[in-house]
């Protein structure tokens, strides 16, 4: 009796051999998609935390900025006041712009009150939002060196 003969055997060892390649083939699919479910949940909770820290240090920079005359670096202005306010609302809703293209809702608070001119310290509420996470803190920031403190 020769291999060819033997139908059954052949039928069988086809039939296992293919039975074989798609449990692995469903195990592979089933696992990367798991994977890649966690993977995609990791990264958007991290990437909130991150739009935050950039938007806090981007903030304080623009402070800086708005509250700095260009002629002369130590008269120093409120930032929350007069028409300095009005330039900082440009710059707040260019930063909301962009927080907004990537699913972001951003808030800043704060008022005249909240800047100390001897000490060139101002105070300011952020508030980051991606519809179920909020991430908000009040900040004080140096507007000599536009840094957190």
């Amino acid at each position: 009796m020769t291999l060819r003969d033997d139908n059954g055997g052949q039928v069988i060892l086809i039939t296992g051999f293919i039975i074989t390649i798609a449990i692995i083939a469903f195990a592979t699919i089933y696992y990367s998609t798991g994977m890649a479910g966690q993977r995609t949940i990791r990264e958007e909770q991290g990437d909130i935390g991150f739009v935050f820290i950039d938007v806090r240090d981007t903030y304080g920079h623009v402070l800086q900025d708005v509250s700095t005359n260009v002629t002369d670096i130590d008269d120093p202005r409120n930032p929350f006041n007069g028409t300095t306010r009005d330039v900082l609302n440009i710059h707040e809703l260019q930063m909301k712009r962009l927080v907004n293209r990537r699913g972001y809702f951003l808030v800043f608070g704060h008022a005249p009150e909240d800047y100390n001119a001897s000490s060139r310290i101002a105070n300011v509420t952020i508030r980051l939002s991606d519809g179920t996470s909020v991430y908000e803190d009040e900040v004080r920031y140096n507007l000599i060196t536009g840094d957190v403190l």
